[in-house]
């Protein structure tokens, strides 16, 4: 055992000076071949690194306040196309920089995940998440279209995984948690500030089936922004419930409600169904777990429900739904869903592969315009992994959601002192842990009619806060079965000593 300490010092050693020669060669190159871009990509890469060695946890905390920043950063665009061609890729590709944002991710996840040895396989979830990779393995390597499965299974879908895995491993503590949900929160203030200016400005987003002036913020599309806020609302309105006050704090709990009057009105003028849908669900949900909380979510439900309809443009918007236009989103999905299952045909088992939606509809109608988009977790899975694809999409989700769930159920009650805006709160904690079953639970409404597994954001917040959730119930749990044993022997051990 003393000798191993040193040993791992050297290693540490010679991995740094490896990394260090590496790099070189890799800066070198690039600066031979004029690839000054990638000599960027590297010191940005190399600068992130050194925070992560220096302390994990708030580089994880600065990527989750960032993420709608790094969400933004699809436009600044990369040619990796040389460096794949070293590797006998023949093909043209371009990445973009939340592409390598979303890579460093998932490789923070590879070393948590290789430095707990062993042990990773006592994480919950380990296993269904190796099982539900290893069956895409078995498609992607079936797959016509690698590039594309490397770009959206191994860097989009697994990097949410990891993420996962960095939640539970680097906040498996309340007072972490806690913080998860603040820097899910913090996120918010920047996408709230460009999206006022887009509506001061009217720098509106028109989308080629609505004339409906719509607001996107960071992030390119209005749809990606209404999942934002949507996470951003019901973390905010866990939050906002949890809290304990008595009768002289009501009125400062009341000031905690004025978020909402921006949350909700930039929700809707994303023009997103499905995220509108999303918050409707989600408080019908809490209405129907947490009986003390039925009477504030209904009223809350009702209040929405009577805006959405007194205002013109929410109301056809909802009512063009189900008006099966030719113009209309709606029949654009289906058309989309038909053609998949007619390819479908073809790989039912194994699919086309993981990423290969977009390119299969394209080889269906010959032509590379029109949207390609899936607008379904159910038919992308199916399509691009067959049976098979579908059975492990399932498979992770169904696991995860019930994991979210049993956790709540079974934390026990208890209230925890926080600080907030500099000001002292005691709050239910069992209910913050009621947020990523609700996460997950909401997807379900999301994925028939989107692609909720598309939306990073999404993705990395609720992996992010289940992992950490999960770490910090299974310790209270254990804890507290420990203290019922020693309990229970203590009440045995007095009836034995009064007898003697």
């Amino acid at each position: 055992m003393p000798s191993s300490q040193p040993r791992k010092s050297k290693m540490r050693i010679i991995a740094s000076l490896l990394f260090l020669v590496a790099l070189f060669v890799f800066v070198l190159t690039n600066i031979i071949l004029g690839n000054y871009f990638l000599v960027l990509v590297a010191g940005i890469i190399t600068t992130l690194g050194a925070l992560y060695f220096w302390s994990p946890r708030n580089l994880l905390l600065v990527i989750i306040v960032l993420m709608p920043i790094l969400a933004s950063l699809k436009d600044y665009q990369i040619d990796v196309s040389p460096l794949l061609n070293l590797v006998n890729f023949q093909e043209n590709y371009i990445v973009d920089f939340f592409f390598l944002a979303r890579a460093f991710i998932l490789l923070l996840a590879i070393i948590e995940i290789g430095r707990r040895g062993w042990s990773f396989f006592r994480t919950p979830l380990s296993l269904v998440l190796l099982i539900s990779v290893g069956l895409n393995i078995i498609s992607f390597f079936y797959s016509d279209y690698k590039l594309e499965g490397i770009a959206f299974y191994w860097v989009h879908l697994v990097a949410a995984f990891g993420a996962y895995f960095l939640g539970y491993f680097l906040f498996a503590t309340r007072k972490r948690y806690l913080k998860i949900l603040m820097a899910i929160i913090l996120s918010s203030v920047i996408p709230i500030i460009i999206g006022i200016k887009q509506i001061v400005l009217r720098e509106f987003f028109f989308s080629s089936d609505s004339t409906l002036p719509r607001i996107q913020a960071t992030f390119w599309h209005p749809n990606l922004l209404g999942s934002f806020l949507f996470v951003v609302t019901v973390v905010y309105l866990v939050f906002y419930l949890s809290i304990k006050v008595g009768k002289a704090g009501v009125k400062k709990k009341l000031l905690f409600f004025l978020p909402f009057l921006l949350f909700i009105p930039l929700l809707g003028l994303t023009f997103s169904r499905t995220s509108w849908v999303a918050l409707a669900f989600a408080i019908f949900v809490i209405a129907i777990i947490r009986r003390p909380l039925r009477k504030p979510a209904i009223l809350l439900g009702g209040l929405l429900t009577v805006l959405a309809l007194l205002i013109e443009r929410i109301r056809n918007r909802i009512l063009d739904t189900f008006s099966w236009s030719i113009n209309n989103s709606v029949s654009g999905r289906m058309e989309n869903w038909d053609i998949g299952f007619f390819k479908l045909g073809e790989r039912p088992w194994l699919g086309f592969g993981p990423g290969s939606f977009a390119e299969v509809l394209k080889d269906a109608r010959g032509s590379e315009e029109g949207n390609t988009s899936a607008h379904s977790d159910a038919v992308r899975f199916l399509v691009e992994g067959g049976i098979i694809g579908l059975l492990s999409y399932l498979l992770y989700f169904v696991v995860a959601l019930i994991y979210a769930f049993t956790s709540f159920v079974h934390y026990p009650r208890s209230s925890k002192r926080i600080k907030f805006l500099g000001k002292g709160f005691l709050v239910d904690f069992k209910l913050l842990g009621f947020i990523p079953f609700l996460l997950f639970v909401s997807m379900v409404p999301i994925s028939l009619m989107e692609t909720s597994t598309f939306d990073f954001v999404y993705q990395f917040f609720a992996w992010v806060a289940l992992g950490s959730w999960l770490a910090v119930s299974s310790k209270t749990i254990k804890t507290r079965k420990k203290r019922r044993v020693t309990q229970r022997r203590k009440l045995k051990e007095v009836p034995a000593e009064s007898s003697s």
